[in-house]
C-alpha cells in the first residue's frame, strides 16, 4: 500500500482534524465544558451521575460533599477509513479510543447549579492526546453529556 497516495479520515480526522486541532485550553473548557441548570444542587448532582451512567460512564470516585465525580476511562471502538486522493474508499478498520471526565457540581445563585468539567482526557490508539478537534468533541462527547443531564432534570416522575 502506497501511503503517499492515502490519507486517513474518520476517527482520526475527528480527533486530529487538520484545520480544527486545538489544545484543551481554559478557553475551551469555559466555552464548552460548563453549564448552569435551573435545579437545586442535590438534584443536579444526581442528574449528572445518572447521565454518566446512561451514557456508559462508570464513576470511579466521588465526593458528594465536594460535588466531585471522576469517571473510569471509557473504552470505545471507532472506525477509520482510508481514501485515495480521488476520494475512493480503500479500507476501513477499527481504532481504540478512550475518554475520561472529572466533574465538579456546585450551587450558584440560590436554586441553580453548575456542572463543570475540570478535566477531560482522551486516548487514541492507547496514547493520551493533548489536542482534539473541538467542534467534533463538542458535538459527539460534551453536548450529549450536558443534554442528558438536562433531560434528567426536566423529566419529573
Amino acid at each position: 500500500m502506497n501511503f503517499k497516495n492515502l490519507f486517513i479520515l474518520g476517527a482520526a480526522s475527528a480527533l486530529y482534524g487538520c484545520s480544527n486541532l486545538s489544545p484543551l485550553t481554559q478557553e475551551v473548557y469555559d466555552a464548552h465544558l460548563v453549564k448552569t441548570f435551573d435545579a437545586p444542587l442535590k438534584e443536579c448532582y444526581s442528574a449528572t451521575k445518572g447521565a454518566l451512567d446512561e451514557l456508559g460512564y462508570l464513576v470511579s470516585k466521588e465526593n458528594v460533599e465536594k460535588g466531585k465525580l471522576i469517571t473510569k476511562r471509557k473504552e470505545v471502538t471507532e472506525q477509520e477509513s482510508m481514501y485515495n486522493l480521488a476520494g475512493e474508499h480503500k479500507q476501513t478498520y477499527d481504532v481504540g479510543t478512550a475518554y475520561k471526565y472529572y466533574f465538579t457540581v456546585s450551587s450558584v445563585q440560590g436554586e441553580n447549579c453548575k456542572v463543570k468539567v475540570d478535566r477531560f482526557r482522551v486516548w487514541y490508539k492507547g496514547k493520551e492526546v493533548k489536542e482534539v478537534n473541538v467542534p467534533y468533541m463538542n458535538e459527539h462527547q460534551w453536548l450529549p453529556v450536558f443534554t442528558e443531564i438536562g433531560e434528567k432534570l426536566s423529566y419529573d416522575i
